[in-house]
């Protein structure tokens, strides 16, 4: 990872919602065994219940992170892309175990991601995935996909990759600048497309893993979990935006 990065996850730790949450409460417990701060350990508690309910509704949630979703449309194939040749898959996550089926060894995430670059590959003959992770991820990415019928010898591996901006210095240097279609979760789409506008690659957004509705009003309004866990995600990719977005186009 670069210093940028480990910059972000450091500012990421303390700013995300529920884990502000979380060391409010923290706090809080910690100041009820001393008498004279319990006041303030209310305080806390107080603090914490606000954001919760404020994060962790729905409306907000979906507003924070279907601003993100929405500003690209579903991939479709037109004759301006017709010469994009490189599907580039960011990897999510994955975990071998051979007590449960190959499907399982992916997450929700990668396996959307995985079934979004597939109908992009079937779209037009002649195409390549490469699958830009870290480790066993990638790998496990590609035994999903050759199981969907995708040829073995169309998917490559880029397997050094922690970050989506390593996965954006990597794929440059195999690809040289060429223009890619990159498929990653929606809300994860703005900032990978800074990153890789930031080094002059030219990506063609796909994509996929939508967890939210445009019309941010058509979800649950009692505080739940999900939603505040909707808003760690929106926060965390806003802040990926702030790091990345100078230089970009």
């Amino acid at each position: 990872m670069t210093e940028i990065d480990i910059l972000e996850e450091m500012v990421r730790v303390l700013v995300e919602p529920s884990r502000v949450i979380s060391y409010l409460v923290l706090g809080g417990v910690l100041l009820l065994f001393w008498k004279r701060h319990r006041k303030i350990s209310r305080h806390l508690f107080a603090a914490a219940l606000a954001l919760y309910i404020v994060f962790g509704t729905g409306p907000l949630a979906f507003w924070l992170l279907g601003s993100l979703e929405f500003r690209y449309p579903p991939y479709e194939e037109t004759s301006g892309n017709l010469d994009v040749k490189d599907i580039v898959l960011l990897a999510g996550y994955a975990e071998r175990n051979n007590e449960m089926p190959l499907s399982s060894h992916v997450n929700g995430t990668s396996a959307i991601r995985i079934l979004e670059a597939a109908r992009v590959f079937r779209l037009q003959s002649g195409r390549r995935i490469i699958i830009s992770g870290r480790g066993d991820v990638a790998f496990a990415m590609k035994d999903v996909l050759v199981d969907l019928g995708i040829p073995d010898k169309s998917i490559s591996i880029e397997g050094n990759s922690r970050s989506t901006s390593d996965s954006a210095v990597n794929i440059s240097k195999m690809l040289k600048r060429k223009r890619i279609i990159l498929v990653t979760s929606a809300g994860h789409m703005l900032r990978s497309i800074y990153v890789f506008r930031n080094i002059d690659m030219h990506p063609v957004p796909a994509p996929t893993d939508f967890m939210t509705r445009r019309n941010f009003m058509a979800t649950g309004y009692l505080p739940s979990p999900l939603y505040l866990k909707l808003s760690d995600f929106a926060v965390h990719e806003y802040l990926g935006i702030l790091w990345y977005r100078k230089g970009a186009i």
